[in-house]
């Protein structure tokens, strides 16, 4: 009695063990990841297709929840750019609300966490039913959450997790609602025809590696439950499929319904795509060799080199790749039972298909191995586990510098570590800096522009506006869309080209370079601003009254020191006079200031008008000064204003407002130039505010 109690008691021990080694090794797995939790999402590989995910769940809190009619605004109104369903979005949108969270870049890092994790362990719960070996599973497991590729893609705002996740239960509920008791068989029948829905929803191209592993599933249950009751002939067939028919057809809807509401979506995304001339070349028709390769790249050797370099690389670094042969070798020489040879030989044949069938996304892109990543752990994992616990069972050293090599590989620098382990405080990139000035600069109202940076959402994300990405020279639009909506600014590489289009339908001021990338206000088109009508015209020297136009209904005191009720020079300045007309006036200083108040706001939005005709400077670069431009909720810096620049505009300057009622306009030194005989004092003739 006293021995069977104490043999209890080592059983327990070692149970203990084997749990608190799994946990801790989870624990770790999650605190690398935890590490670079709060870096910006732009900052983050492929900020592309991250910033291309988290732009929607941006828009849910700008402009409103939609499942059906999500926006992805990169191309101006409507703003649609539908492409997979919005789960992965609707699930950090609602994580976000329950929790009341405001940093979408933390709440999307979350979510793709907390997926990754579910796929994780919907992984072992298959590979338990698969080889009921725990030493098996739970070595697989730990292989899956610690490569170099995981580590990494758990992280970032991704899709790609949650459809793995939908992709497993998929194939485990199938699994169950087949082979295993028939309790709750509706309710295994339901939850397996949702999750493959879902997978098809979330990333239709998961769904690749589920078809062929249920196919091998499907195909072995049957031949088993046939061959059990039947001799293998004609009739027999026949007569099992007329016994059967119910079964089968649960089987055919099983597989069938996935499929058919994935293609749904995709005609439906296809038909608003189609609406909308800037968004026709994402069709999936568009689309076609883009995603599926040419037929010569399927047999391109540089292209499958490309694929398995990658699983080389990010799965199974140098002399672990020889642990994929290995598991082959073990699953024959080990006694498994036929589903668990069966299962493991779909896994290889599965990955292939996926890869020859979508050539060129795995070509180009890396991540997209999210979608086979836990078929190939499997490879790898059984391997590992062979070599550990069977080939070196009684070989202590041979196991501990087994496992010391394999640490060692996964530990060398690697590209994918720099974002695992990246220092939050280092310097934010362009998108960041952009973005901020972009926030602190435009109203959330105003659209942006991008140039030079191909469809990317990251610079739009980083600044929370809408725009419109000029995608290349070829891409052909209607400068309209522009001009009827509130487009206000545009940027664009220092060493590109201006857009033509824009060049011709806006007046550009430049605000700001950052690290090579200009930042201008568009300005409207005002062929001769001076014979317009206009608000309020102010000669910016003037002593006496002498207005273009302005609203008979406020009394202005036009041209004295602002009182604090309507507008304003702002100081005192000596006056000088010169020419004619409007223009007869100047004023000029180190600093001096513009105020105007209580703007009607029933007449829309205004374009600020500068006028400076430079009298003394005969070239570029000789007068340059800095203008401020204070609205309600906007500053504006306009640095290096060249008044010789504007000779060819008849000296005049326009500049788009958002909706305002009160603006200030300070006229700078630009206090840098003065050590190089740059006049820094600025000079201005006149100031007004012309209706759009």
């Amino acid at each position: 009695m006293i021995s069977t109690i104490t043999n209890l008691s080592k059983i327990d021990k070692r149970n203990i063990l084997k749990v608190a080694l799994v946990l801790f090794l989870i624990i770790v797995s999650v605190f690398i990841r935890i590490k670079s939790m709060t870096v910006p999402l732009v900052s983050e590989m492929n900020s592309f297709r991250g910033a291309q995910t988290a732009i929607t769940i941006q828009d849910y809190f700008n402009h409103g929840f939609s499942i059906f009619k999500y926006k992805t605004p990169v191309f101006g109104p409507p703003w649609q750019v539908p492409l997979e369903f919005p789960i992965y979005q609707v699930s950090v949108y609602i994580f976000m609300k329950l929790f009341r969270m405001t940093n979408i870049d933390l709440g999307c890092r979350i979510v793709s966490f907390i997926y990754f994790y579910f796929s994780a362990f919907a992984l072992l719960i298959l590979c338990k039913m698969k080889f009921s070996i725990p030493k098996v599973y739970w070595t697989i497991f730990v292989v899956y959450i610690f490569t170099p590729f995981s580590l990494a893609w758990s992280r970032v705002a991704l899709p790609d997790y949650a459809s793995v996740f939908f992709g497993l239960m998929y194939i485990i509920f199938f699994d169950v609602w087949m082979n295993h008791s028939k309790k709750n068989v509706n309710l295994k029948f339901f939850i397996a025809i949702i999750s493959g829905i879902l997978c098809s929803l979330c990333k239709s191209t998961s769904l690749f590696p589920v078809v062929v592993i249920l196919a091998f599933s499907i195909v072995y249950s049957l031949y088993e439950d046939f061959i059990s009751n039947n001799p293998i002939n004609i009739k027999s067939i026949i007569n099992y499929c007329r016994n059967k028919w119910f079964s089968l057809l649960n089987i055919f809807l099983l597989c069938i319904i996935p499929f058919i509401i994935g293609l749904l979506w995709v005609k439906y995304t296809d038909f608003i795509k189609n609406q909308f001339q800037y968004t026709q070349w994402l069709t999936s028709e568009s689309l076609k060799s883009w995603n599926y390769g040419t037929q010569l790249q399927k047999i391109n050797f540089n292209a499958w080199s490309v694929i398995f370099n990658r699983i080389h690389e990010y799965f199974a670094p140098y002399l672990l790749i020889c642990l994929l042969p290995i598991s082959i070798y073990a699953l024959y020489h080990l006694q498994f039972k036929i589903k668990a040879r069966i299962f493991f030989l779909s896994l290889p044949i599965a990955v292939f298909f996926t890869f020859f069938c979508l050539i060129n996304l795995y070509q180009v892109h890396d991540y997209y191995l999210i979608g086979v990543s836990p078929y190939i752990s499997v490879l790898f994992g059984f391997g590992l586990y062979y070599v550990v616990f069977e080939l070196t069972k009684k070989k202590l050293l041979l196991k501990c510098v087994f496992l010391l090599f394999a640490l060692i590989s996964f530990a060398q620098p690697h590209e994918y570590y720099k974002y695992v382990f990246y220092n939050k405080d280092s310097e934010p990139n362009f998108y960041t800096k952009i973005g901020n000035y972009i926030q602190e600069s435009t109203g959330k109202d105003e659209y942006i522009i991008v140039q030079d940076q191909q469809w990317s959402s990251a610079q739009l994300y980083a600044a929370n506006r809408r725009g419109f990405m000029i995608i290349g020279k070829d891409f052909i639009y209607d400068n309209e869309m522009f001009i009827n909506n509130n487009f206000t600014t545009y940027i664009k590489h220092q060493e590109s080209e201006f857009d033509s289009i824009i060049l011709n339908s806006f007046d550009l001021t430049l605000l700001k370079n950052i690290d090579g990338w200009e930042i201008y206000r568009l300005g409207s088109k005002i062929p001769d601003i001076l014979n317009g009508h206009a608000l309020i015209f102010i000669n910016a020297g003037s002593e006496v009254e002498n207005v273009k136009e302005m609203v008979a209904d406020i009394p202005y005191d036009l041209n004295t020191i602002y009182n604090g009720i309507h507008y304003g020079y702002e100081g005192k300045s000596s006056v000088s006079i010169y020419g004619d007309d409007m223009r007869h006036s100047n004023r000029y200083g180190s600093s001096f200031s513009y105020r105007f108040e209580n703007i009607p706001q029933d007449q829309g939005t205004f374009s600020l008008v500068l006028v400076s005709d430079e009298i003394w400077k005969n070239a570029p670069g000789q007068r340059e000064f800095n203008v401020i431009i204070e609205t309600d909720h906007n500053k504006f810096i306009i640095e290096k204003l060249d008044p010789y620049m504007l000779k060819s505009k008849k000296g005049v300057f326009t500049f788009d407002l958002p909706s305002t009622s009160t603006l200030l306009v300070t006229f700078n030194t630009r206090e840098d130039l003065l050590q190089y005989g740059t006049d820094s004092l600025a000079f201005i003739n006149l100031i007004g505010l012309v209706p759009k």
